[in-house]
This record gives structure tokens, sequence and C-alpha cells, in this order.
């Protein structure tokens, strides 16, 4: 895949920036810089840059500590990693995104299928008590039958 001089330096980079040394050398550098300092680096880089944001510049500089270049190293990498997680992740579901739907389709017929239907408790009752008046009935009527059955043999 190529990159491998890239990846050294970017390595070596992360390496330098969980260093407590190098966190403490770039608070110093940030805090002792002055606004002109800051000034000729951007008339190096050729940009033109108003008072104002200078001095907004040179006030966040100087609010840096180690502390905080600790915290915004530890988080940058978190963000990395996910990034590549869900680089990853997104790569799997684009290659077995039909198998997933299928997956999907089936759980949701099968639930379908399976969910027990809503009952009305009172149209239940109702039933239930039809049910039983007709199995009473049909115990009488048998009864009556074999009573008769009884009857005509004597």
């Amino acid at each position: 895949m190529g990159g491998g001089l890239a990846k050294s330096v970017l390595k070596s980079l992360a390496k330098r920036a969980d260093d407590p040394q190098t966190h403490q050398q770039i608070s110093n550098f940030l805090q002792n810089t002055p606004k002109e300092q800051w000034q000729q680096y951007a008339s190096m880089a050729g940009l033109e840059v108003p008072e104002p944001y200078l001095d907004k510049l040179t006030g966040v500089c100087q609010k840096v500590t180690p502390k905080t270049i600790r915290r915004t190293v530890r988080s940058t990498k978190v963000v990395v990693y996910l990034v590549k997680f869900f680089r990853k992740l997104s790569k799997l579901i684009q290659k077995y995104k039909s198998l997933i739907v299928l997956a999907l389709l089936l759980q949701w017929t099968k639930s379908a299928m399976l969910r027990p239907m809503p009952i009305d408790r009172a149209a239940a009752k109702r039933q239930a008590k039809a049910e039983l008046k007709a199995a009473m009935k049909a115990n009488r009527q048998q009864k009556k039958q074999q009573q008769q059955q009884v009857s005509k043999r004597r």
C-alpha cells in the first residue's frame, strides 16, 4: 500500500507527542512567544493577520499548559481511532449489506408471525361465557340422551 516513509514519520511524531518533556517544551514555547514573533511567523507564511487576532492568539497560547497538550493529544488519538473504526465498520456493512437487510427482514417477519394477537378482555370474557354455556348445554343434552337410552332398555 506504499507510504512507508510517511507512516514512519507519523509514528515517530506520535511517540514524540506522548512524551511529557515534549509537552513541556511546546508549552514553554507557546507561553513565551510574544505577539511580534507571531506576526513574523504569519508574514513568513504569507499571511496578513490583524492586531486583534494576534492579541487573541497570544492570549490563547499563554494559557496552554502541558496538561492541556496531554488532553488534546489523548482526545485526538481517540478521535483518530473512532474514525478508523467507523471506516472499517462502514466497509463491512457495505460488503454484507444485502445479507444484513435479509436477516433484518427475516427477523421482522418472524416477530410479526409469532406476535400474539391483541385481545380485548371484555370480548374474551363474553366468548368464554358463551363457550361455557354451549358446553353445559351439550353436556345436559348428552345426559338426557343417556337417560332416555336407559329408560328404553327397561
